[in-house]
């Protein structure tokens, strides 16, 4: 009976594809993921002017209020554990006196926080809103309204920069 002769080659192929199909290897990585404070905030633009006119006025009486809800607020906090934020709101400088420019700033939905509702704005910070954890809020609408105390003389426009700052509380 004649031998079959198996070339070489083909058994030493077959056995490197068996040797390295029983072979495995595995390394790993520690991955550390850091997450620092966060405190950023935005407002969504200005408000129109505010115009305090004889429109609605009784006599013998100032001018009714005149309110403006078409700005918003928006922010993200991260603090430690225990730890919380508030958002204040001051002026650059006050309005002449009689002429008085008060703040709402609303509770969003999805915030820890406390609205402290109406507040008079001034050159020196107000509380708006206390309480914040870590959280992303958007569309806090800001409620200004501009009223006078006592009848004044006519001001052809009076601006003033309002500075919202989220910081810690203490």
């Amino acid at each position: 009976m004649p031998r079959k002769r198996i070339p070489v080659a083909v058994v030493l192929f077959a056995g490197a594809l068996t040797g390295s199909a029983l072979c495995a290897t595995t390394d790993s990585h520690t991955v550390a993921i850091t997450l620092q404070e966060i405190a950023e905030l935005a407002c969504s633009g200005s408000p129109p002017a505010l115009v305090l006119s004889n429109a609605g006025t009784t006599p013998g009486s100032p001018p009714a209020p005149v309110t403006d809800a078409t700005t918003s607020l928006s922010w993200t906090s991260s603090v430690a554990s225990g730890m919380t934020r508030k958002i204040t709101a001051s002026l650059d400088s006050d309005y002449p006196a009689g002429i008085v420019l008060k703040a709402t700033l609303a509770k969003p939905a999805g915030s820890n926080g406390t609205s402290s509702g109406q507040k008079t704005l001034s050159d020196t910070a107000q509380d708006m809103f206390t309480g914040i954890a870590g959280e992303p809020c958007t569309g806090a609408t800001i409620t200004f309204e501009a009223s006078l105390t006592t009848i004044v003389a006519p001001v052809a426009s009076e601006s003033k920069i309002l500075t919202w700052t989220l910081t810690a509380e203490q």
